[in-house]
């Protein structure tokens, strides 16, 4: 975000809720009438939802109803149609959106909860979805199975962008599918689906972000929130509409133009996990210890160890100091 869009944004937060005429606001930046609609354009490419009226000017709605939150999508102009089926309370919305995709949902339905009280996330561990976060599932239909392992690790890199973009925050992803603030965990990604080979029939992928839930006092050391870091209650609308652009971003990379090697390049730039000292535990109940060296095309982590080189392809990770 350049200081332009960092100003114009911190007069609107200033005034939340009132409008602010474009002369004024022009006025203020130095700027040009069309100068200024390109940087409240910009700033809406971001997530940011900016009411625009010719006789008022502009005002910024730090919306956070998510009962509404499909009415807030409807100008994103995604490849992805993103259709949204609001529960305000479930189990998980991994199960829900199985039921939908087996009745036919289309590719870009979104399952999006107000809490969940049996989410669940890799591994079948219980995942902590209270009130205040962004807990949601998207039915994925990509055509072919050649890029699934690397779903998970485009996906990561669609929340980080997204939280980069809308609120600043650089964050880091950890192998597979992890989010972290200073090795803190922020988000996670579960990906689960059918596959009826050679084709799949549809690929569920569950995010959740810890944006204004209370952590529990168990997890403090482990979890933190956006509103731990940035000490303000966090709008979700506009985050959850920026990290929606950059998951249609870099799905239509992967799965549409096939450029795995940006993907997996784009997401080697935000590891935590490359170069660190690692412990694996594979889903055999292998235990291997080594440095996580590089990614290979299909997504799997290669480790560096004293026996010689170990691909990992599913597993817990933990990174040693």
């Amino acid at each position: 975000m350049n200081s332009r869009e960092l100003e114009l944004l911190r007069i609107l937060e200033a005034r939340r809720g009132e409008y602010v005429s474009g002369r004024e606001l022009a006025s203020i930046l130095g700027v040009s009438k069309p100068t200024l609609n390109r940087i409240v354009n910009a700033l809406k490419k971001k997530g940011y939802i900016i009411d625009s009226n010719p006789r008022k000017g502009y005002r910024l709605l730090p919306v956070d109803d998510l009962a509404n939150t499909e009415f807030y999508l409807a100008d994103l102009g995604t490849r992805l149609r993103y259709r949204v089926h609001y529960v305000e309370k479930c189990v998980t919305t991994q199960d829900i959106a199985a039921t939908l995709a087996e009745q036919g949902a289309t590719e870009g339905t979104i399952v999006l909860a107000e809490e969940m009280n049996g989410g669940r996330g890799r591994l079948s561990r219980k995942w902590y979805a209270p009130r205040g976060g962004l807990w949601f599932t998207l039915i994925l239909r990509p055509h072919d199975t050649r890029y699934s392992q690397l779903l998970s690790l485009a996906i990561g890199l669609g929340i980080v962008k997204g939280i980069e973009n809308n609120l600043g925050i650089r964050t880091s992803l950890k192998w597979p599918n992890d989010v972290l603030y200073n090795e803190e965990k922020l988000a996670g990604i579960l990906v689960e689906g059918k596959i009826e080979v050679p084709y799949i029939k549809y690929i569920l992928v569950g995010v959740g972000v810890n944006v204004n839930n209370e952590i529990p006092l168990d997890l403090r050391d482990t979890a933190i929130s956006l509103k731990d870091i940035l000490k303000r209650h966090v709008p979700r609308i506009p985050l959850l509409r920026s990290m929606l652009l950059e998951i249609d971003k870099y799905y239509n990379t992967l799965v549409f133009r096939g450029d795995y090697k940006r993907i997996i390049a784009e997401w080697k730039n935000y590891s935590s996990t490359i170069g660190r000292r690692v412990k694996a535990i594979t889903v055999e109940g292998r235990t291997i210890v080594g440095k996580a060296v590089d990614i290979d095309k299909t997504g799997a982590l290669i480790l560096e160890t004293p026996s010689g080189i170990e691909k990992i392809y599913a597993g817990d990770i933990i990174h040693l100091r």
